[in-house]
């Protein structure tokens, strides 16, 4: 399919419809000087997507007839669970971005020790995730969104259920990358894996994850901006068992 890429939930998309674009996405593609017979492509992040075209172009509106849906690009087989430490907002941002371009599955924003108190009320701050989500989905060909959780403290995130929990921490002895040598039958589906903010975890976090059953892995020697840190886990993670992309 050709065309740029729009995230509509409302209104609902159905095959041979006519719709109205929203607002957010008649912002785009007015600057994209999308004209009557232009090719787009609509998704609602159920994993279909919905090749369309523009019946109607005005200055601040355009409608577009909807196509048949196709399936998405394929999800990965390892469902990977991010557990992320809250950030300022440009960093969040970015690691969100990135947790979407290698196909997490779903986001828990955490409140840990060295978290800073994020400003703004948190129905806004959570609106804001959602559309660079969204965003980050259209850009890189991805169908689906992660599930947002509610922001929880680390403390009620370690009762979290995986078949395999881990956090990245730059002391631990075993590295991210060499868990693939699980046996094949063995490899787990689902992940749950905790990234600290940019003070890290404390003592007191680092032994409360231990002593539930998380365990710890290493991304290297180097030290990494926090919002670096859910990208390279979230790739060394879905290469040890295989391909990105089922």
């Amino acid at each position: 399919m050709t065309g740029p890429r729009f995230y509509i939930i409302d209104p609902p998309l159905r095959e041979g419809t006519d719709v109205e674009l929203p607002e957010r996405a008649a912002r785009h593609a007015k600057v994209l000087r999308l004209a009557p017979g232009d090719p787009l492509v609509l998704f609602d992040g159920s994993g279909s997507e919905y090749p369309a075209v523009v019946s109607e172009a005005r200055r601040h509106q355009f409608r577009v007839k909807v196509g048949d849906a196709v399936s998405g690009i394929a999800e990965p087989r390892l469902r990977l669970h991010l557990g992320i430490a809250v950030l300022k907002r440009d960093a969040m941002h970015a690691a969100l971005q990135r947790a979407t371009e290698l196909g997490v599955a779903a986001i828990t924003p955490l409140y840990t020790e060295y978290t800073d108190t994020p400003r703004g009320g948190a129905e806004r701050r959570v609106a804001n995730w959602t559309a660079v989500l969204a965003s980050s989905a259209e850009q890189c060909g991805r169908a689906t969104l992660p599930t947002l959780h509610e922001v929880q403290a680390l403390s009620a995130a370690l009762s979290t259920p995986a078949e395999l929990r881990v956090m990245a921490h730059p002391t631990a002895a075993d590295p991210a990358g060499a868990l693939g040598g699980t046996a094949p039958q063995a490899a787990p589906t689902d992940v749950f894996a905790l990234v600290g903010p940019e003070g890290g975890f404390s003592t007191v976090e680092v032994d409360a994850a231990r002593a539930a059953g998380f365990k710890l892995v290493s991304l290297g020697p180097r030290i990494l901006r926090a919002e670096t840190v859910p990208a390279v886990l979230s790739a060394l993670l879905q290469a040890a068992w295989g391909d990105l992309n089922s």
